[in-house]
């Protein structure tokens, strides 16, 4: 697990995802009578293997809900698990973080942040596939997702983030909401499940302090 998120995120239990013995998470806070289950895990590449039925059925879900996240209506099965076997290899490899979140022992989120490898991009990282399960939206979960993918992009000192959204989607306006800047629109930039071309908003977050830093420990 992360070690960043245990300092940062001290609300947050971390355990293993995998672990045989996990329950229901207990509560660990409440805002306006909504009580939270907040646990945030990094977990590795064998770890995650032992969630893959969950996390194919998160990814279905959000196809079939309509996100627009690179794939189309029906995802089957087998598609879904191809793609979930490319991520636990990068992050196998180390060049993608995965966090996910779980509800009543089920991974219910996730968010990846995929990192830059070639030189003269190491410090920037693109934000992907931020998927809460419908079931339990509109409880915080995106948002302490993002925060988390944020701080874990800090500790491996990536200073220029970004990521591409829907306009019309909630998440766009939570984005913008938690301080993420505006680039720009890309008519048809993407097939929506559907099979509609749709456009996207790019959207980033920049730290030149980080940046100066990066740039100077590479001399």
């Amino acid at each position: 697990m992360s070690a960043i998120l245990d300092r940062v995120y001290s609300a947050y239990d971390s355990r293993d995802l995998c672990s045989s013995s996990m329950k229901a998470d207990p509560p660990t806070g409440s805002v306006n009578g909504i009580v939270y289950y907040n646990t945030i895990d990094r977990p590795h590449a064998d770890e995650a293997q032992g969630v893959l039925p969950q996390l194919v059925a998160l990814l279905r879900d959000a196809v079939h809900d309509g996100a627009s996240i690179g794939f189309t209506q029906p995802l089957a099965t087998d598609v879904a698990e191809r793609y979930w076997q490319d991520v636990f290899h990068e992050v196998g490899k180390g060049s993608r973080i995965l966090l996910a979140t779980r509800r009543e022992g089920v991974v219910v989120g996730t968010v990846q942040l995929n990192l830059c490898t070639r030189p003269n991009g190491l410090h920037r990282a693109e934000v992907q596939k931020l998927l809460v399960h419908t079931r339990w939206r509109r409880q915080g979960i995106a948002s302490a997702l993002m925060s988390a993918i944020e701080q874990e992009a800090r500790a491996v000192q990536r200073s220029l983030l970004y990521l591409d959204t829907e306009p019309h989607k909630p998440a766009a306006a939570m984005y913008e909401r938690t301080g993420w800047i505006r680039a720009g629109e890309i008519p048809g930039y993407a097939c929506s499940p559907d099979g509609h071309l749709q456009r996207h908003r790019v959207l980033l977050q920049d730290d030149p302090r980080m940046r100066r830093t990066r740039a100077y420990e590479a001399y």
